[in-house]
């Protein structure tokens, strides 16, 4: 499994209960630090791509895992092209 797949992986599984259903402020909060850590995810994901170029394997990341991951991204206004170009 490549860097990338396995960063989506470990996010995933820890983070996707912390979508909240509601837009109170309590659940405008969560967005906003889902957000951050969606653009500090991003980041990772950018050095995570660079060492599976480096290594030989440049877009192995799962299909599903990507989809999941860019509709979050979508949501919160975040561009992932740079990932998963």
């Amino acid at each position: 499994m490549c860097v990338v797949s396995a960063v989506i992986d470990n996010w995933r599984e820890n983070r996707i209960h912390l979508v909240p259903p509601l837009f109170d402020a309590e659940a405008r909060r969560q967005i906003e630090a889902l957000r951050n850590e969606v653009l500090e995810l991003k980041k990772l994901l950018l050095s995570a791509k660079e060492f599976d170029m480096k290594t030989g394997q440049p877009n192995c990341e799962d299909a599903e895992k990507k989809k999941f991951i860019l509709e979050i991204a979508n949501k919160l206004n975040i561009d992932l092209s740079q990932v998963f170009d």
